[in-house]
C-alpha cells in the first residue's frame, strides 16, 4: 500500500515495526540515506533534498537541487557533507553548515548520473566516485577540513572507463577498491586507483 503512493517507509528493527514519517509528502522520492552519526535522515526529491531529524520528527534543513532531476544522493561519513547526481550531467558537493546551495557544482560526464558514493573510510582514503549512463566513473580525492574557514578539496584522480551505461557504484569498506555494475549485469572491481 505504501509503495502505491510512493511513501518512504521505515523499519525499525529494534521493534520490527514499520512506519511512514512523511504521510503527507507530495513529491517523488528518488533516493534517501541516514546521517552515519546522528539520528537524522536525508531524502531527495526530484528537485531538492530535505534533512529531517527521525527523533523530533521535523524538517531540519531544505537544500535546493540546482538544474535537473536529483537522481541519486551519498552522505559523506562525517556527515557534515553531501553528494548528489543528477539528470543534467551534474555532481553537486553540499556542505550542510553553510547554504542551501550547492559548494561545488561539477559538470563531468555525459550522460545521467546514476550514482554517488564517498569512500566509508575517509581518514585514510578521502576519495568519492560518480557513476554516469556515458560508461564512465569518475574518481575524486574530497579532502574535508576540520578547520570550518577551510572549503573542501576536490581534485580529479581517474576516469574508469566500461562500455556500458553504469548504474551502481559502492567503495570496499576498508580498501581503496570501487565495485561497479554496468546495465548488463556485469560487477567490475577497481583495484588501481
Amino acid at each position: 500500500d505504501h509503495v502505491k503512493y510512493r511513501q518512504t517507509v521505515m523499519l525499525q528493527l529494534s521493534t520490527r515495526k514499520v512506519f511512514c514519517p512523511f504521510r503527507k509528502f507530495a513529491e517523488v522520492v528518488t533516493d534517501c540515506a541516514f546521517h552515519p552519526s546522528e539520528p537524522q535522515f536525508f531524502l531527495a526529491t526530484t528537485n531538492s533534498i530535505r534533512a529531517y531529524n527521525l527523533v523530533q520528527s521535523r524538517l531540519v534543513k531544505k537544500y535546493k537541487a540546482q538544474g535537473g532531476i536529483t537522481n541519486c544522493l551519498n552522505v559523506h561519513p562525517l556527515g557534515d557533507n553531501f553528494l548528489v547526481g543528477d539528470t543534467t550531467h551534474h555532481v553537486s558537493w553540499y556542505d550542510c553548515d553553510f547554504s542551501d546551495k550547492p559548494y561545488k557544482r561539477m559538470k563531468t560526464h555525459k550522460g545521467v548520473v546514476n550514482g554517488v558514493a564517498f569512500h566509508p573510510n575517509t581518514e585514510a582514503y578521502p576519495l568519492f566516485a560518480s557513476a554516469s549512463s556515458d560508461g564512465q566513473v569518475h574518481v575524486f580525492h574530497g579532502m574535508v577540513y576540520d578547520d570550518y574557514t577551510k572549503n573542501a578539496l576536490i581534485v580529479p584522480v581517474k576516469i574508469l572507463k566500461h562500455a556500458r551505461p553504469v548504474y551502481a557504484l559502492a567503495w570496499h569498506p576498508t580498501l581503496p577498491w570501487l565495485f561497479t555494475t554496468t546495465e548488463d549485469g556485469t560487477v567490475s572491481c577497481w583495484t588501481e586507483l
